[in-house]
């Protein structure tokens, strides 16, 4: 069946550190489930399409599934990934990325797992850049070697009469924007 809408973009697991350093551990979701769930408010039908690893909590894709979001573009990757991201913001609203650790790894260094001071913030931020030495593989890093492509579309999903590209790596972009070329009415 061919979704109302079909949304593009990344399953991934987050840890966050909000403005005023409240921490948030293993979140899962992406742009992909997020824009997913946010367009199931204006249609009934939406097609998900994206990459699962196997570490991507199972009941969180079946709440998506449960809930209306149809996985058929949705290619399932046997990785397992041990790193999530991590995302810092600061007062401004805007944010560190490209950060990767498991959401362990922070009490494992001694901070507190609930609320970061400002210097905290800092050293854990430190922490993580180091870390990027150790060539752990994140999500972002999983989605720059195994972009989706415009081939695990399925053929019925073409003619949907939306689509929602989450940010993505711009030949992923481009190549979505091909395939769901406007077609006039």
């Amino acid at each position: 069946m061919t979704p109302d809408l079909v949304t593009v973009g990344g399953l991934t697991v987050d840890n966050v550190i909000s403005a005023d350093g409240t921490v948030a551990l293993d979140l899962a979701g992406g742009n992909g489930a997020f824009s997913a769930v946010g367009a199931l408010n204006w249609v009934s039908r939406v097609g998900l399409v994206s990459c699962a690893v196997s570490t991507y909590p199972k009941d969180t894709i079946a709440r998506l599934e449960a809930g209306g979001v149809d996985l058929a573009g949705v290619v399932w990757s046997d990785a397992a990934l041990t790193a999530g991201s991590w995302f810092l913001y600061d007062g401004a609203g805007r944010r560190d990325e490209g950060l990767t650790a498991p959401g362990a790894a922070l009490a494992e260094a001694g901070f507190p797992t609930d609320r970061l001071s400002a210097e905290q913030v800092v050293a854990w931020r430190a922490r993580l850049e180091a870390r990027k030495l150790l060539n752990e593989i994140g999500y972002s890093e999983f989605r720059e070697q195994h972009p989706l492509r415009a081939a695990q579309v399925p053929q019925a999903w073409r003619g949907a009469k939306g689509v929602h590209l989450a940010p993505s790596a711009p030949r992923v972009l481009l190549e979505m924007l091909d395939l769901f070329e406007p077609r006039g009415q």
